[in-house]
């Protein structure tokens, strides 16, 4: 996490941008991990597709909590000059 929030840190984007643009990216990676989750254990159990959307969507939702509770011990800057 640390890696992403310095690359996205080192952009020239203004702060707003910068919690979207982790947000989505965040959002993305935990969705793919849920997906890739549910194919694993499919064929044991958990085999219709209403299943997929909750390995799929409660990640995506928890993923807002994480970039909160990180954002709130690292901030970003402004991408603007200081004065």
């Amino acid at each position: 996490m640390n890696r992403l929030w310095r690359y996205i840190e080192n952009k020239d984007w203004n702060t707003e941008t910068k919690y979207k643009f982790l947000l989505l990216i965040i959002g993305v990676l935990s969705a793919v991990a849920g997906f890739i989750t549910w194919l694993l254990i499919r064929p044991e159990m958990f085999a219709t597709v209403d299943w997929m959307l909750c390995f799929i969507g409660y990640p995506v939702f928890i993923s807002w909590f994480i970039v909160f509770f990180y954002s709130c011990r690292h901030d970003f800057h402004d991408g603007r000059p200081e004065r």
